[in-house]
């Protein structure tokens, strides 16, 4: 009966504080906005950005939309919980200089590409509509269909360009069996030096414990696992419900769940100690540091046709382009001896390419000639000792 008591008191304090949580965070009294501008103001975000309205930003902080418009002009539901985490994840990419990394776990069909989805759209229209981007909402900009695109775009990006949000689906490419590909080593190394450009990162996977625990325990801040439960009477599955989990920057965090703060420690401990065993992969993510489980609806936030269509193709030059490499001496003809873009020729139509014309066709290529060019550029003892090899001369 004393049990029974102590559990009521205890249950009522903790409704009260959540009520109180709730009113300090919907007055907008939970945060010093005076010294959040001064942070603002020292770290030169006005002038870095000058579109950023600090007001509207205030507002998205206090109380983030809920209900968004996709592309089919259909209503997107965001979980409010997911809102306030993303919303404050901004503020602290603005007011400490750091990048965004997402991850969404699930087996097929579990919605995770969906999520991904509806987190971008929100993070988008977040950055929009308070003025930090002005780039437009892209799906074939924002998906990568391979580690390579995700770490082509980060080594290509300018130094002046922020906030750009990239999918990486599916993320198998950073699994621990690829450790010693090149590409999985220069993309551990560029995650690092463009945290300056203030990335936003999803990951899309469908066991986070096969990923390099270098990405998942080292850079990735927040996990959403997708489920999938069975309705009996109908025979199908029900989706859209995952648990969210996050990897705080603080010494720890509070859970709603848990209705306790979870450290830091105890969450990468847990986290590690089920990556240990491949066995262990497979299970349920550690229950105990759960923050809360999370609603998302069947609505994309993007096309999911182009999405799709996108996904498909990119597929298939992923196990095109597997076979096929440049060597130095191909990548030296081709940065000499490449001619100019004007002297693109149809064989069908057997004419040289209009300008309108050898624009769409250059523009295939000309990612791997800058790269070219750049390898060179960089390296102008390596162009002397090519030059030197094929007695190259102005």
């Amino acid at each position: 009966m004393i049990d029974e008591y102590i559990e009521i008191v205890e249950r009522l304090k903790e409704d009260k504080y959540q009520l109180e949580l709730k009113r300090l965070r919907d007055s907008g009294e939970l945060y010093n906005w005076s010294k959040i501008r001064e942070r603002f103001e020292h770290r030169k975000i006005f002038q870095t950005f000058p579109n950023f309205n600090f007001d509207k930003f205030k507002k998205y902080i206090i109380k983030p939309p809920l209900e968004l418009i996709n592309y089919k002009k259909e209503t997107v539901i965001i979980d409010e919980f997911m809102a306030r985490k993303l919303s404050t994840g901004i503020l602290q990419m603005l007011g400490d200089k750091m990048d965004l990394w997402l991850m969404n776990v699930g087996g097929e069909g579990s919605g995770k590409s969906c999520l991904a989805s509806q987190q971008v759209l929100f993070l988008f229209t977040f950055l929009k509509d308070v003025g930090l981007i002005n780039y437009k909402y892209n799906v074939k900009e924002i998906i990568k269909g391979s580690l390579k695109d995700l770490l082509d775009y980060l080594i290509d990006l300018d130094d002046k360009s922020y906030f750009n949000i990239s999918v990486l689906d599916e993320a198998e490419d950073l699994d621990r069996s690829n450790y010693r590909d090149e590409d999985n080593k220069k993309f551990k190394s560029a995650m690092r030096r463009s945290r300056k450009n203030l990335n936003i990162i999803i990951l899309n996977t469908p066991q986070v414990g096969e990923i390099d625990t270098s990405v998942t325990l080292a850079r990735v801040n927040m996990i959403f696992f997708a489920k999938m439960d069975y309705i009996e009477d109908m025979g199908l599955l029900k989706k859209g419900i995952a648990e969210m989990y996050i990897i705080p920057r603080q010494k720890s965090i509070y859970s709603p769940l848990q209705k306790r703060n979870i450290t830091r420690t105890e969450i990468k401990e847990s986290f590690s100690k089920q990556f240990e065993k491949k066995t262990d992969y497979y299970k349920d993510l550690p229950q105990t540091i759960m923050l809360k489980e999370i609603i998302f609806y069947d609505t994309w936030g993007f096309n999911e046709d182009e999405y799709d269509d996108y996904i498909k193709q990119q597929n298939k030059t992923k196990q095109i382009g597997n076979q096929i490499t440049l060597n130095l001496n191909q990548a030296y003809l081709l940065f000499r001896f490449m001619p100019d873009k004007k002297f693109f020729y149809d064989r069908k139509e057997k004419k040289y390419l209009t300008k309108q014309e050898y624009n769409k066709e250059y523009e295939t290529i000309k990612k791997t000639l800058k790269k070219i060019n750049n390898l060179f550029k960089d390296n102008p003892e390596l162009l002397t000792k090519m030059e030197k090899i094929y007695e190259y001369k102005d």
